[in-house]
């Protein structure tokens, strides 16, 4: 148990430099041609940049003038930050006045319990403050991983964001799903006294919240059965996503969970799937997923299609969505989301630093962006130069 949070906790780096600089500069190549066929939304866009550029220097805006990047660098075939990010998640959330802004969040760094960065207006990541500076009693600091954040729209104003994460609980000595809430989308949050889901036997990682057709809230969560056993080979250790109902304020669960998909060892997934990171699109529950190991090569992203909100989910190909490239391994943990300007993309972690499809000794995850494009229900990434509507 402990080598698994070991792993899970790795080498998290500092988001800013001595100097005060943002260190995730990153850049979309050949942004003007970001959507194929569609000129007059990137001359929309491109205008509209220059004007908070204007705006900013007048003082006219002081929310959207954030330090600028460190010059960006062009990868391929996606795009990658320069700092190191584990589970990363993004929203798109109102911020006042009609205007939406995307936020990152992601485990924590070696000082910060949940570290939370916006959007700049060069499309990179300004690191901001804290998102969850004081932890709930049975949380262990150092041992935040993987927070996601849900608006709800209809609770009060100063808890209309609700954010989800796991961390190690003292007294069972596992992993439990705790929430907190804030008034703005990049909190502070402040944390209920005891969470929401927690599986003794084991522990409960990796929650992802969502609203069902009809406008119910549901979280999924990943079983964490390598807590248990981290050997992988081990036939009774299946690893398992469960969704459960919750409270209509997302604070508290209802009813039962389901276990809506396991590992299936057959398969690329071997015995562990986590990372459920749950999207509903015109009317059909997506689940994206990781299976494999996440500190190896094996890690890879899937994708599968939920009959409803507490499942079966079923996998909707035999072969992962994302999987190692030239340019990266072990990638997984990924996160569905849609832009300001109504584009589909996806933010997920791999390994830059690979040598035959394995990490190289000390490798650390990095911050990876695709645009998620759709064909009926089956999604597929892509890198710069697309532009994939919802």
């Amino acid at each position: 148990m402990v080598n698994q949070k070991v792993h899970r906790a790795e080498e998290v780096a500092e988001l800013v430099d001595p100097g005060g600089r943002s260190v995730f500069g990153v850049h979309q190549r050949a942004r003007r041609g970001h959507e194929r066929g569609r000129p007059l939304r990137s001359l929309k866009r491109r205008v509209s940049q220059r004007l908070v550029v204007l705006m900013c220097l007048f003082g006219l805006v002081a929310s959207a003038c954030q330090t600028v990047p460190t010059q960006p660098e062009v990868v391929d075939p996606f795009l990658k930050s320069v700092g190191t990010v584990a589970d990363p998640f993004v929203i798109t959330a109102p911020i006042g006045f009609g205007i939406t802004k995307e936020f990152l969040f992601h485990t924590n760094s070696p000082t910060v319990n949940v570290p939370v960065l916006q959007r700049n207006i060069f499309n990179g990541w300004d690191s901001t403050a804290e998102a969850l500076p004081t932890l709930p009693g049975w949380a262990q600091p150092g041992t935040v991983w993987a927070p996601e954040v849900i608006h709800v729209p209809n609770n009060p104003l100063n808890s209309q964001f609700v954010l989800y994460f796991s961390a190690n609980h003292w007294s069972h000595g596992v992993h439990c799903i705790g929430v907190a809430t804030a008034p703005v989308a990049e909190g502070p949050y402040s944390a209920l006294g005891s969470p929401i889901v927690c599986q003794t036997d084991c522990g409960s990682i990796d929650p992802s919240p969502f609203f069902a057709p009809g406008g119910s809230l549901y979280l999924a969560w990943k079983w964490d059965g390598q807590a248990c056993d981290p050997n992988t080979n081990n036939p009774s250790v299946i690893n398992r996503i469960h969704i459960q109902a919750m409270g209509s304020n997302g604070q508290y669960m209802t009813g039962s969970s389901s276990i809506v998909m396991e590992a299936d060892p057959a398969t690329w997934e071997g015995h562990n799937i986590e990372a459920p990171g749950m999207h509903v699109r015109n009317g059909t529950i997506h689940m994206f997923y990781a299976g494999g190991q996440h500190w190896n090569g094996s890690y890879a992203e899937g994708h599968a299609i939920c009959s409803g909100p507490l499942g079966p989910c079923v996998r909707s190909s035999a072969t992962p969505l994302i999987s190692n490239t030239g340019a990266f391994c072990g990638p997984g943990h990924g996160s569905p989301f849609t832009t300001p300007d109504g584009l589909s993309q996806f933010v997920f972690h791999a390994y830059e630093s690979c040598s035959n499809g394995q990490p190289t000794a000390g490798a650390g995850r990095k911050l990876w962006e695709a645009h998620l494009c759709w064909d009926g229900n089956q999604p597929t990434t892509h890198p710069a130069g697309y532009g994939c509507l919802p």
